[in-house]
């Protein structure tokens, strides 16, 4: 995955968007500002709920006033809506949660909002995040069972970064080069050790990181097998100038170890060696 650790701002920005909140003219203004120096307060808990992961956050105090903090989210004021649209916009190239290879313009309440929606416009808890990790994150956070947090911030650590991809194409028992199986290991980094790489492993486990690893791959080969099917570029060449870009964007770009696995593979480079101009 990537590093996105410089993207969480300063404490002293925390306030900005809830700032915007209070000076707009919306019909909850007035309630906005009165609960104002409560969510102030709640920013201030912000870092060590986060630094905290093996501690349950307490209860929200705000879940009277759900929908009047949400809606500065949901229906946000036009000077927020922009401040919004740029988060989203962020030139990443893949996902920070997960590592597909993406523009992820979903945006995540890392603390669910639904819980706890005093953090519904604080920058640092809104965190690009591609489709399939939102389906599965979702509202979800704490784990009552292994007393920890089921997620890794991308912001307040780079943990992610330590984690490989080693996918492996096997072609010896199938009739038609379509039918290769391809398999996937997930390799944490030997320097992470302990409760870090348990962390890791929730993490994945979580988000079912490896099924849609391999389902990405998948779609990935049948297309490159396509494409190789009309002849018109030296696909080997493509693959090996791909995987140098992919090399420039992260150690462990999905795209990348894709495109080695499959030069590995004596009948898979033999197929797209036939099919050459």
């Amino acid at each position: 995955m990537i590093d996105v650790t410089k993207n969480k701002v300063d404490i002293a920005q925390y306030n900005d968007l809830l700032n915007l909140a209070i000076s707009s003219n919306t019909k909850n203004t007035r309630n906005i500002k009165r609960l104002s120096p409560f969510i102030r307060n709640a920013y201030r808990d912000y870092d060590k709920i986060i630094g905290r992961y093996h501690l349950e956050p307490t209860a929200s105090r705000f879940k009277k006033n759900k929908k009047i903090i949400e809606d500065y989210y949901t229906s946000s004021p036009v000077a927020i809506d922009n401040e919004l649209s740029k988060i989203r916009k962020r030139r990443l190239c893949q996902c920070p949660f997960c590592g597909r290879p993406c523009k992820p313009r979903i945006l995540d309440h890392f603390i669910p909002k639904s819980h706890w929606p005093e953090f519904s416009i604080l920058r640092n808890n809104l965190v690009n995040q591609c489709n399939s990790c939102s389906s599965k994150k979702w509202n979800h956070y704490y784990c009552n069972t292994n007393k920890t947090a089921k997620f890794i911030h991308p912001y307040y650590s780079n943990l992610l970064t330590k984690v490989n991809f080693k996918f492996i194409f096997d072609t010896s028992s199938c009739t038609n080069i379509i039918g290769a199986s391809i398999d996937l290991k997930i390799i944490i980094s030997r320097g992470v050790r302990g409760r870090s790489r348990r962390r890791i492993r929730k993490h994945l486990y979580e988000l079912d990181i490896k099924k849609y690893a391999l389902e990405y791959a998948k779609d990935k080969y049948e297309d490159i097998l396509e494409d190789a099917s009309y002849k018109e570029v030296d696909m080997v060449n493509r693959l090996e100038e791909d995987i140098k870009i992919a090399n420039r964007k992260s150690s462990n770009h999905w795209d990348g170890r894709i495109f080695e696995a499959m030069l590995a593979n004596a009948d898979i480079k033999g197929y797209l060696v036939q099919h050459q101009p």
